[in-house]
């Protein structure tokens, strides 16, 4: 394997993957990161000859909406699926399909736009609320106050079986 492909083998580690605990792999990138941020590393200027301490931050991480769930650790699947909406978000479970549908995405549009008001081409109805707000510093911290992290990855395979048993009926392991 080349050099600069070398950490794809972790990143993307297929079915038998790390899943939601990627924190564990994540962690020395946040550490190397925070240096960076904080105190910088002494870096060799080529044009001037000399050295200078180099500050960087990460802007943006891009991922698919699977990978987006496990780092961020934001739900992107079940009932509030959306992370930009949170609690706000708009989905039905369709009972025939056994999966949810996400509408409300006309809430996105600017309020005098002419789909808001299209009955015909959606559901019947004018889209009159606004799109949802997002979570403050201090809300988002309110939210995370009481997160547990745990990092077994067998206990959550024996729980996610329990609530299946518990909703479903049909299988027991």
């Amino acid at each position: 394997m080349k050099q600069p492909s070398f950490i794809l083998s972790v990143v993307i580690d297929g079915p038998k993957g790390s899943g939601n605990k990627i924190d564990v792999f994540l962690q020395p990138l946040v550490d190397e990161l925070k240096e960076l941020w904080h105190t910088g590393v002494p870096t060799y200027d080529a044009s001037c000859g000399e050295m200078f301490q180099l500050h960087a931050g990460l802007l943006r991480t891009i991922s698919d909406i699977p990978g987006y769930s496990n780092i961020s650790g934001c739900p992107t699947k079940g009932v509030y699926a959306c992370p930009n909406c949170g609690k706000d978000t708009r989905s039905e479970y369709l009972k025939k399909g056994h999966k949810f549908c996400y509408c409300g995405h006309r809430r996105f549009l600017p309020t005098g736009h002419r789909l808001r008001r299209d009955r015909v081409s959606f559901d019947g109805a004018m889209e009159l609320s606004p799109k949802p707000m997002p979570l403050s510093e201090i809300e988002l911290l309110q939210q995370l106050e009481n997160v547990h992290t745990e990092y077994k990855k067998e206990d959550l395979k024996r729980r996610v079986g329990v609530e299946h048993d518990n909703r479903k009926g049909k299988k027991r392991k």
